[in-house]
């Protein structure tokens, strides 16, 4: 999940939990391309991912995971 405001943030990430889904938190764009990157193939099922952050938006976070072949 990657999101910049942290209430919507832990929000998210209990009600996903509480739903028995292991959740991987980023504060913005960039920190989940990282995170990404450095990540096992096939770790993630799926990315939440906000549109507005500082740093990297989620739009060019998301072009930028998609452009990686993995």
């Amino acid at each position: 999940m990657v999101e910049d405001n942290l209430l919507n943030l832990e929000i998210a990430q209990s009600l996903l939990e509480m739903n028995g889904i292991l959740v991987e938190t980023a504060e913005n764009g960039q920190i989940a391309v990282e995170y990404f990157l450095h990540s096992a193939p096939d770790y993630f099922d799926a990315i939440l991912m906000d549109i507005r952050m500082p740093v990297m938006d989620g739009i060019t976070a998301t072009q930028s995971i998609r452009s990686l072949q993995r």
